[in-house]
């Protein structure tokens, strides 16, 4: 059965064009717009109008209940694959609790995911350009910039090479959306391979590789390797950045595993589930858009591997991933 509505919420729902579902703070529907019905009728209708699959329940209850900032996932209906966030709203006036869970077909998302990080890009590239002309003129002698000027300008190009990476990651999540990745395979030195990553990681300076004196070799796309470690080092820095970071490799009976062990922060237990779920940012995080770890974990899986990790809060995280035998 449908709860009271808050006089506000109507307005609310229809000014949004994507569908958006209202649950009040038992988990029950207060609402939902036209787009919404679109979308989740195909999954049955009940007493509220719509029935939501059994997942989008679970995620309400843990915005609800655990105290999660968000919950994200995708679930499919009638075969069309459907990403969902679900948020936690509270009413000033009355301090009444609503959830809010937006939601859209996958398909549509990698779209808009491509065409908005291929808009954003060139406007950033012009500004690289500028900077990095500044920059040289400096390094000549050709500006009249003050040393506080010269920090400023650094820092701009740094904070520009950060959303151009952002930008990166976008349109590699779009791409991964739609199928759009291609994994070249072929039987490598994962240890050599492993080596010249670390050695030329930009980050962290800390990093060394742990490895058996007999190499290891896997069938593995090196540029997709490269981009996977790279993003699993780029983590590990972030949790500790000043902290040592080992990487290991090893033969299995079935190939080969990677580890990345830092010694940082660790995950608390309501986020780690959900790392490797896509725009998931857990707690504390500011500055990234969570994707590095699901863009590295679905490189993994289109290399017919799997991505995992463990974790002590306080004590540090290891990632681990697999590869076949080479």
């Amino acid at each position: 059965m449908t709860t009271t509505r808050p006089p506000w919420l109507s307005s609310v729902l229809e000014a949004i064009p994507g569908a958006l579902i209202a649950l009040d703070d038992h988990g029950r529907i207060a609402g939902y717009n036209s787009s919404a019905h679109q979308l989740f009728a195909p999954a049955g209708t009940n007493a509220d109008g719509i029935a939501l699959p059994h997942l989008l329940h679970e995620a309400v209850g843990r915005v609800l209940h655990d105290n999660a900032a968000n919950a994200q996932g995708e679930v499919v209906i009638a075969g069309q694959r459907i990403g969902y966030t679900a948020r936690l709203a509270k009413e000033q006036a009355s301090g009444e609790r609503i959830v809010f869970v937006g939601a859209q077909r996958v398909e549509s998302s990698g779209d808009f995911l491509a065409i908005a990080a291929h808009e954003l890009k060139t406007p950033l590239t012009a500004i690289k350009g500028g900077t990095q002309l500044f920059e040289r003129r400096t390094s000549r002698g050709e500006s009249p910039l003050s040393e506080r000027d010269i920090e400023l300008l650094h820092m701009v190009t740094g904070q520009v090479d950060k959303l151009a990476s952002m930008m990166d990651n976008l349109l590699e999540a779009s791409r991964l959306l739609r199928d759009g990745v291609e994994i070249a395979r072929q039987s490598h030195n994962l240890t050599d391979l492993l080596a010249h990553i670390v050695q030329e990681s930009p980050s962290p300076p800390g990093a060394a590789l742990a490895a058996p004196d007999v190499a290891v070799h896997a069938r593995c796309d090196p540029q997709r390797v490269t981009q996977i470690m790279r993003a699993l080092l780029q983590n590990a820095s972030e949790a500790r950045p000043t902290a040592p970071i080992c990487v290991a490799v090893r033969a299995t009976g079935s190939g080969a595993q990677v580890t990345v062990a830092d010694t940082g922060r660790g995950i608390v237990p309501e986020d780690e589930p959900h790392v490797f779920k896509r725009f998931y940012r857990g707690v504390g995080a500011r500055t990234h858009l969570g994707l590095g770890l699901y863009i590295a974990s679905e490189l993994v899986r289109l290399h017919d591997g799997r991505m995992w990790l463990t974790t002590t809060p306080g004590k540090g995280t290891t990632v681990s991933f697999t590869l076949l035998c080479g």
